[in-house]
C-alpha cells in the first residue's frame, strides 16, 4: 500500500462539492490497503446497467447512485439477487422514479 495513493484519493474526495466519501471512493481506499472489494461496473442508464450485469454474471446487486444520495436502502435504491438483464432494467427504471431525480447512475 502506498500512502501517497490513499492521500490522493482523500484529496480527490475532499474536492467534491458534497464533501462525502462515496461508496466507490471508499472501495478504492479499501483496495489501496489490500482489503478485498467486490467488482462493480457503473452504468448511466437502465439499459447500460443491464448490459453491465450481463458482463458481471448473475445474480447481481443493483444500486442507484448519485452524489446527493446517502441512504440507498432507505430510499428503495438497492435491489438484491437480480437474475436477468430484464430484471435489472426494470428495477433501474423503478429506482429512477424512487430516487426523485437524484439517481445519476447504477
Amino acid at each position: 500500500m502506498k500512502p501517497e495513493e490513499t492521500g490522493r484519493i482523500f484529496k480527490e474526495a475532499a474536492a467534491e462539492e458534497s464533501g462525502v466519501i462515496t461508496e466507490d471512493v471508499a472501495k478504492r481506499i479499501f483496495s489501496a490497503y489490500g482489503i478485498p472489494v467486490v467488482q462493480e461496473i457503473n452504468g448511466s442508464t437502465p439499459e447500460s446497467a443491464g448490459a453491465a450485469a450481463a458482463r458481471l454474471g448473475f445474480p447481481v446487486v443493483l444500486k442507484g447512485v448519485g452524489t446527493g444520495i446517502m441512504h440507498k436502502t432507505e430510499n428503495g435504491l438497492v435491489q438484491l439477487g437480480l437474475t436477468s438483464v430484464d430484471s435489472v432494467i426494470e428495477q433501474a427504471e423503478k429506482m429512477a422514479v424512487a430516487g426523485d431525480s437524484q439517481v445519476e447512475g447504477y
